[in-house]
């Protein structure tokens, strides 16, 4: 009995989040996604927006995010070496990570995404420090060097929900479901 209730609420759960989303589209700057409800847009300066979105699962959250970083005077997106590509990728998750107490990688890889743009894939954990004190959380994403534009796809989840098989799923559905427009 409890575990037919566990599917029922499982499928009720899925359903209902299947019916939230859709997908978001932004010619201006290059990319579609699927978000699971109403997406904030903010312009952190002239060269950073963020796209984002969250879902509360009873006292655990998930906030998913795509951001747009053009490239800035005297910092160019552009590289000569494959090497150094993933030296800018693995240091930009690490500045990333400043907003974090005792973050753990968990899973980084540089490659090209779609076979042609630099990117790095990653999974890590830490104390979100963006919430209160710090809160125990995930975050998977990926970052995709793209027409002088860094974007970085991201989910940060409350740890709590780190053995959930459905927050796994939409965190996969959300990454997935990004795309390059040109």
């Amino acid at each position: 009995m409890k575990s037919s209730l566990f599917i029922i609420t499982s499928l009720l759960s899925l359903s209902l989040a299947q019916s939230d989303k859709h997908t978001y589209i932004s010619k201006e700057y290059g990319f579609a996604s699927d978000f699971p409800g109403k997406v904030e847009i903010d312009r952190l300066d002239k060269y950073s927006h963020s796209f984002t979105t969250f879902e509360s699962i009873g006292d655990e959250f998930i906030f998913y995010q795509v951001q747009v970083l053009d490239e800035r005077p005297g910092s160019p997106l552009q590289f000569r070496t494959k090497e150094e590509y993933s030296i800018f990728l693995n240091n930009f998750l690490k500045t990333s990570q400043h907003q974090y107490d005792r973050p753990k990688n968990i899973y980084t890889k540089v490659k090209l995404y779609e076979g042609k743009y630099h990117s790095l894939d990653y999974k890590f954990s830490g104390l979100w420090k963006v919430v209160g004190p710090g809160i125990p959380v995930y975050s998977w994403g990926k970052t995709i060097l793209h027409n002088k534009r860094l974007k970085r796809i991201s989910i940060v989840f409350s740890q709590g929900l780190g053995n959930n098989a459905l927050v796994r799923k939409k965190c996969e559905d959300f990454l997935g479901s990004f795309r390059l427009l040109e």
